[in-house]
C-alpha cells in the first residue's frame, strides 16, 4: 500500500501550475474565453470536446479526473453528479436499439432499476445472469451483447468475480465489459488491468469518505475513453466544482 498512499498524496497535484498551491483552487465558472477562431479549433482536434464552457470541465474537476484515472489505471476519467448516474451513463455508452445487455445478477439496485425501467424502454433487451458462473455467461452471451455489466465484490452480498475471464469472454462477441468497481475501489482492485473497459466509482461512497459528496466517476481504456466521454457530454452530465474544493481521494 506504501506506493498507493505516495499516489494518492500526490496525484491531480499540479502545484507549478497554481504559484505553489499544494491543492488546485476552486474554479466556478460557466463561459470560457479563447483568444482566437484557431484555438477554439484547436481545442477539438484529436477527439477534444469544446472548452468554451464550463460543463465540460475545468481544472478542478481535471484535477479528480487525472488522479483516479492514474489510479485506475486507464486512458481517462469522466465525473458525474452520483455514482448511479455514472453507472447508466456508461451504460448508455455501449447500448443501442436492439442489443443485448447482460447485467450481474448482484448490481446495486438502483442500476438494475434502470436497466428495467429505462433500456427496455428503449428496445435494448436486458438479461441478467451470475456473475460467479462462467457458463452462465456463455450461455446467455451472443452476437448482439453489446455490454456486460458486473460488479465485484457484489453489491452487499460481496461475490468476486472472475473479471479477467468475464472480459475475454465477452471482448470475443465484440461486448464492452463494465466494472462497478465502488467497493473495492481502485486501491484493492483495477478492472482496467484485467480486461474490463470502463471501471465505475461512486465517490459518494468511500472516495469521498465524509458522507458530504454526491458524485460519480467512470475511467475507460483507451479503446472505450472517446465512447464513454462523447456520451456523457452529449447527456449534458457534469458535476459541480464546488464538491471538489477539497481532496477527495481516500
Amino acid at each position: 500500500m506504501n506506493q498507493f498512499s505516495t499516489d494518492v498524496i500526490n496525484l491531480g497535484r499540479t502545484p507549478e501550475r497554481f504559484d505553489g498551491l499544494v491543492n488546485t483552487p476552486v474554479f466556478r465558472g460557466s463561459t470560457i474565453v479563447v483568444n482566437s477562431f484557431s484555438e477554439w479549433e484547436e481545442f477539438k482536434r484529436n477527439g477534444g470536446v469544446y472548452r468554451h464552457y464550463g460543463r465540460f470541465g475545468a481544472a478542478t474537476a481535471k484535477s479528480f479526473e487525472s488522479a483516479i484515472s492514474a489510479l485506475e489505471g486507464g486512458a481517462g476519467s469522466i465525473v458525474f453528479p452520483s455514482g448511479l448516474s455514472a453507472c447508466t451513463h456508461a451504460l448508455m455508452a455501449c447500448v443501442e436499439a436492439n442489443s443485448h445487455v447482460l447485467i450481474a445478477d448482484n448490481i446495486y439496485g438502483p442500476t438494475r432499476n434502470f436497466a428495467d425501467n429505462i433500456l427496455v424502454r428503449m428496445g435494448v433487451s436486458v438479461e441478467y445472469f451470475d456473475s460467479t458462473n462462467l457458463e452462465a455467461l456463455t450461455e446467455k452471451i451472443n452476437d448482439r451483447t453489446t455490454a456486460v455489466f458486473i460488479e465485484s465484490p457484489g453489491s452487499m452480498t460481496f461475490e468476486l468475480s472472475d473479471v479477467a475471464a468475464i472480459s475475454t469472454i465477452s471482448h470475443q462477441y465484440g461486448a464492452k465489459v463494465l466494472v462497478d468497481n465502488s467497493w473495492a475501489t481502485p486501491l484493492l482492485f483495477q478492472p482496467l488491468k484485467h480486461g474490463a473497459d470502463i471501471s465505475i466509482q461512486s465517490v459518494t461512497k468511500y472516495i469521498g469518505g465524509h458522507s458530504d459528496i454526491l458524485m460519480g466517476v467512470a475511467t475507460a481504456n483507451a479503446e472505450t475513453y472517446q465512447q464513454l466521454t462523447k456520451t456523457g457530454h452529449l447527456f449534458g452530465e457534469t458535476t459541480s466544482l464546488l464538491f471538489l474544493s477539497r481532496n477527495v481521494l481516500p
